[in-house]
């Protein structure tokens, strides 16, 4: 009689079974990237806040012949990031970060670092695949909007910083429960970034009190000096890929050497949007913020954006992009 277990059964068994041997995967895919020796000035570098359209952007990079590494800067998932000292905020001065900091992007942006986490998108093969000049390599980073100014002089072309309406990421954020933490910003801010520098708001972050006016306070944070002044970013709004998703990619891609793929669907959710949650069309899309949150919400979010002299957003569903930002 043929043995058998119910998928109840099974499935932990093998979720088990994969973080058995996870440690010793990590170590293999470690292994395999150590000896890559890509120029780190040629990778191309995507950046965003989390529920921003980063992995959706970086999914249509991938699709364009490009390997793409998840999140380098993990502190929990990349034990090297958190042993360089990085917290889940990267902030750093005008100086740029420390010399530990400093190796362990570089080694990034060389594509020397792999595990499961770093290999999300591509595998480790497709980060040593030679000739480098053929096989073009990019990272993927969150929350590293507070060293934006050192990496956009890391690396050769722009730094493609994805901006979505906080609003937007909030009403995100709490649909998705991961990030509804209840600790106040400022002190917090300070504690989960490696510089510990002060915000100069500290008083104000430590009064607010819900979720959304924290979340829009973060983005705030992260966003408010690159919508000054990009530099040596190129800004790509979500709304704008929502919108036309095929226009942006066409008008971005070539600029980093990367061809869209003729017929390619880009309204296809990103991985990490839950099947719950699949893409509505744009319009629908775009106002889903409105219907999630209450009308005090949205008036408490606004009156963050208020605070720190934000003008690219407002309870407009669309970015400002005349005037200063």
């Amino acid at each position: 009689m043929r043995g058998w277990l119910p998928e109840g059964v099974r499935r932990p068994l093998r979720r088990a079974a994969r973080r058995a041997a996870g440690p010793a995967l990590d170590a293999a895919l470690a292994r395999a990237c150590r000896g890559v020796r890509r120029d780190p000035r040629e990778c191309l570098v995507i950046n965003g806040e989390p529920r921003s359209g980063t992995t959706w952007l970086a999914e249509a990079v991938r699709s364009a012949g490009c390997a793409v590494a998840w999140e380098p800067l993990h502190p929990r998932e990349v034990p090297a990031a958190r042993r360089a000292g990085f917290r889940f905020r990267h902030l750093c001065g005008e100086g740029g970060p420390g010399a530990p900091q400093r190796r362990h992007v570089e080694a990034a942006l060389g594509g020397r670092l792999g595990s499961r986490w770093l290999c999300r998108l591509s595998p480790a093969s497709a980060f040593a695949a030679e000739p480098y000049d053929r096989h073009p390599y990019a990272v993927k980073f969150v929350r590293a909007s507070g060293m934006l100014r050192w990496l956009s002089t890391a690396v050769r072309r722009p730094v493609i910083h994805m901006v979505r309406h906080p609003l937007a990421i909030a009403a995100s954020q709490t649909a998705e429960g991961s990030w509804t933490s209840g600790e106040r910003v400022g002190r917090r801010w300070r504690e989960r970034t490696f510089s510990g520098e002060p915000t100069g708001h500290e008083s104000y972050l430590d009064s607010l009190r819900t979720f959304v006016e924290r979340s829009v306070a973060v983005w705030c944070l992260s966003n408010a000096a690159v919508l000054r002044d990009p530099g040596g970013c190129r800004l790509v709004f979500y709304e704008d890929m929502l919108a036309d998703p095929g226009a942006v990619l066409s008008g971005l891609l070539p600029g980093f050497g990367l061809t869209p793929p003729a017929g390619a669907s880009w309204r296809t959710p990103s991985g990490v949007v839950s099947a719950a949650s699949p893409l509505e069309g744009p319009e629908s899309q775009l106002g889903k913020w409105r219907r999630s949150l209450t009308d005090e919400q949205v008036r408490a979010g606004l009156a963050v954006l208020s605070h720190f002299g934000v003008t690219a957003y407002c309870e407009e569903l669309r970015p400002r992009l005349g005037g200063t930002p």
